[in-house]
C-alpha cells in the first residue's frame, strides 16, 4: 500500500503463469506505479487517488495517481500531544488561561488519559478541585484550537 511513510517500494512473484512485478516510486504527493502481468492473466490495480480499480491485461503497464494530503488525526489527547505545532497552542492557551503553570504540567495531568477522545482533554486538563470552573473554558478554547 502506498503511503507517505515511504517514497518507494517494489514485489514479485513468481507464479505458474510467470513472474507478476508491482513496484511505486513516491514524489511528494504524485505516485508513478509500474505493473508487469504475466500473459494469460489480469491484474486488478487501485492507483492511488482513484476511485475505482483498473483491469489490467497481460503485459507491462505504467500508471501515475496522487496521494491524499496527509490529514494528522486528532481522535485521541495523544494525537493532539503528538503535533508539536497544535501541543503548543493548546498549552499556550492553557496555561494563558491559569489552567496550568506551563506544558509539563498540563502532560502530566494528561499523560493517563493519553487513549481518551480529544473530546475529554478539557476535563483531564482541569487544573483538580476546579474542573467546574475551567472545564468550560478550556472546551471553548480547544474547539478554536481543533
Amino acid at each position: 500500500m502506498v503511503g507517505h511513510d515511504l517514497d518507494h517500494a517494489e514485489v514479485s512473484y513468481d507464479s505458474p503463469y510467470g513472474r507478476h512485478r508491482v513496484s511505486w516510486q513516491r514524489n511528494g504527493e504524485t505516485v508513478v506505479l509500474f505493473v508487469a502481468v504475466p500473459i494469460g492473466t489480469t491484474a486488478e490495480v487501485w492507483v492511488p487517488g482513484a476511485d475505482a480499480p483498473v483491469e489490467a491485461a497481460a503485459g507491462e503497464h505504467t500508471y501515475v495517481g496522487t496521494l491524499a494530503p496527509l490529514v494528522p488525526s486528532r481522535d485521541t489527547i495523544r494525537d493532539v500531544v503528538a503535533d508539536p505545532a497544535l501541543w503548543l497552542r493548546v498549552v499556550e492557551t492553557f496555561v494563558g488561561l491559569g489552567a496550568a503553570a506551563d506544558g509539563q504540567e498540563l502532560a502530566r495531568r494528561l499523560i493517563k488519559n493519553f487513549h481518551a477522545p480529544v473530546t475529554r482533554l478539557a476535563e483531564y486538563a482541569s487544573p483538580p478541585f476546579h474542573r467546574g470552573t475551567f472545564e468550560p473554558l478550556l472546551t471553548r478554547a480547544l474547539a478554536e484550537l481543533l
